[in-house]
């Protein structure tokens, strides 16, 4: 048994990820189907990496490391491609065209199971052992190939799905809730580049020379991928189910009572789409846009808002952001939500432009303003 510096990195990287899913799965406060899916993702690779481990310190010999071997590898692909849609669409249900992802790994466990009972039940110079056996090196030579194909193929699905889901409009009278992907396609990015590493290493691996195959390398760099999935998957997810609370909890449709003889018909329409439609909540709102929908000049509605408003299109809309997120900061039941959560459903870009935004409308900060009025 061998360790150095590398493997002791490993190591540490499998402890996070026992930590991490024990978290995820267990202690983590909004239990999802994304967040299942992204624990046993977890999992499996955690799984998958001691067992690699294993054998590259001399831990086991190869028929030691074929009896406990489990494919956990040939599921990785399937279980972060239902954590990603899950996450888009929490409601949705898996297609049995979907379910088809697990096939490379229920085929590969059968095998395995098939050769553990050959040798608890025959002896290991029949034909039926040999020929197993000679399956197993085979898997353990060229499965890689499969796995590689597999997450290629689900990063590319997934890409367009992310593609798909972002050109779809922001409908704010229902519990669909919209999230910002830069971080998940920033990952796609890192794993794809890693993808093309792997399939290098394994191709030195199986048909170049096997003792230049940079396995703790690959260890170490799907670790690190991963584990940052899990990290921020979790808090992802947890911003989103707060959002879906706090949308369920105050999604009212509001009656729209201004007198139609103090204001002209376009700005009556203007606040009309923004209050009713609640369309200040879409934080890609432009003046454009709304000009667009109300079939005028962005400079014509700009001078109209100036005019009758006495205010510019963007103060007008933070100004609506900043009272809808002061009614979320005063709800008891939101007290332990977080504040991007928070600034987020009220139609801010990020946490930084709700606290720049709320001080400078309201002279103090939303922790502030939370701290003030709930004494």
């Amino acid at each position: 048994m061998e360790l150095n510096f590398y493997s002791s990195l490993v190591i540490a990287g499998i402890i996070q990820g026992v930590f991490l899913t024990f978290y995820i799965l267990l202690l983590a406060k909004y239990r999802t189907r994304a967040s299942i899916y992204l624990g046993l993702l977890i999992l499996i690779i955690t799984l998958s990496i001691l067992q690699e481990l294993l054998w590259e310190i001399g831990f086991v010999t190869s028929l030691e490391y074929y009896l406990l071997f489990v494919p956990y590898s040939f599921a990785e692909a399937a279980l972060f491609f239902f954590f990603v849609m899950t996450f888009l669409y929490p409601d949705r249900k898996n297609t049995r065209v979907e379910k088809l992802f697990y096939l490379p790994f229920i085929i590969v466990l059968l095998a395995s199971l098939i050769f553990k009972l050959a040798y608890l039940f025959l002896d290991i110079t029949v034909p039926f052992f040999i020929t197993t056996y000679t399956v197993m090196e085979f898997i353990d030579t060229y499965g890689d190939f499969l796995s590689i194909f597999m997450i290629s193929l689900v990063l590319l699905i997934l890409w367009k799905q992310i593609e798909i889901y972002q050109k779809k409009p922001a409908k704010y009278y229902t519990e669909i809730v919209k999230s910002k992907l830069t971080w998940l396609k920033i990952l796609f990015i890192l794993l794809f580049i890693f993808n093309i590493f792997w399939m290098y290493a394994t191709i030195v691996g199986a048909i170049i020379n096997e003792n230049e195959y940079p396995a703790y390398l690959l260890l170490i760099c799907i670790s690190i991928i991963i584990y940052t999935l899990g990290y921020i998957g979790t808090r992802k997810i947890g911003v989103q189910e707060e959002r879906r609370k706090i949308r369920k909890s105050f999604y009212v449709k509001q009656d729209y009572s201004i007198s139609e003889e103090t204001k002209g018909k376009h700005i009556l329409l203007f606040e009309k789409m923004l209050i009713e439609e609640k369309k200040f909540l879409d934080s890609s709102i432009t003046l454009e846009s709304m000009a667009e929908d109300l079939q005028i000049s962005s400079s014509h509605l700009s001078r109209m808002i100036n005019s009758e408003l006495k205010t510019t299109f963007s103060n007008y809309i933070n100004l609506l952001r900043v009272n809808e997120s002061k009614k979320y900061l005063l709800q008891p039941e939101f007290s332990d939500y977080t504040l991007v959560a928070i600034g987020l459903e009220a139609g801010f870009n990020s946490k930084t432009t709700f606290n720049t935004t709320f001080k400078k409308i309201t002279g103090q900060t939303p922790s502030q303003f939370k701290k003030t009025t709930s004494n």
